[in-house]
């Protein structure tokens, strides 16, 4: 079975960056709402957002949800370097720290350390209890370091926030 061809993904020009901005910002602004906002009709509105998801820059719209109230306040970052380094192994660090909820992020690194998580814990007895009972029962796992943060500078919901 073959695969449907890439569409032709166009530069971006100044409209297309306002609606991504927009969109970033509010992702249940109306077509209407939006238009309105970058001075197009509501047809070349629509067409504009449909190319902008077909092409890959729009990939879904979701609410922002409070990571404090639903998983608590403390924020780590959490390093780890595998014992040693196989396909298999890192498969199956990958395919366990997946299942732990309390993991928010996890991204393969190169260099000291391999994987770099972000965890959110109540407190530092929930956070004892994740490393002690659920991360380090991960088989491979040579040495991990705890990061705590203490103030969130900045968060950025795009690339798009700072143009």
């Amino acid at each position: 079975m073959t695969s449907a061809p890439d569409l032709p993904v166009k530069a971006l020009d100044e409209m297309d960056t306002e609606i991504l901005k927009i969109l970033g910002t509010d992702g249940r602004a109306s077509a209407r709402d939006v238009a309105a906002i970058i001075g197009l009709s509501v047809t070349p509105t629509v067409r504009r957002i449909k190319h902008l998801e077909d092409s890959g820059y729009i990939t879904g719209y979701s609410a922002q949800l409070s990571e404090e109230k639903l998983g608590g306040k403390l924020i780590i970052f959490i390093t780890i370097a595998l014992s040693h380094k196989s396909v298999e192994s890192i498969r199956a660090f990958e395919e366990e720290v997946i299942k732990l909820r309390q993991v928010l992020s996890c991204d393969l690194l190169v260099g000291e350390s391999d994987y770099l998580l972000r965890v959110m814990a109540h407190d530092m007895d929930e956070y004892h209890l994740f490393l002690t009972e659920q991360l380090m029962t991960i088989p491979g796992i040579g040495k991990v370091g705890s990061n705590f943060s203490l103030k969130r500078i900045l968060k950025r919901r795009s690339v798009l926030d700072q143009i």
